[in-house]
């Protein structure tokens, strides 16, 4: 038997991981365009730390690993989302669906 009210919460929960995803999607955007522009500044960048005498601070892995860890967050809510939309659409329509007047 199916509640309104876990049905309504399903549905807040739904929309909550949604705008998450979204979230997600502008975060990775942005890593992406970082880690596509370091191969072109890097050369230019390095040889500047070296004329003043720093070590120059290579981010690539890091900005990889955390590619990596967006998608996979990423590829875990559209599960979550794409399970939780099945799970409302079924107890949505379901016989059982009980509605308090």
């Amino acid at each position: 038997m199916s509640d309104f009210a876990y049905l309504e919460e399903l549905a807040g929960q739904v929309k909550a991981n949604r705008k998450y995803l979204a979230q997600l999607e502008e975060e990775l955007k942005t890593v992406n365009m970082k880690l596509h522009e370091i191969p072109l500044t890097k050369p230019t960048e390095s040889a500047f730390a070296k004329m003043i005498g720093t070590q120059y601070d290579d981010q690539q892995a890091t900005l990889e690993t955390t590619k990596a860890n967006l998608e996979a967050k990423r590829e875990e809510l559209s599960a979550s989302i794409k399970n939780d939309t099945s799970k409302f659409i079924n107890d949505m329509t379901s016989p059982d669906l009980v509605i308090p007047l």
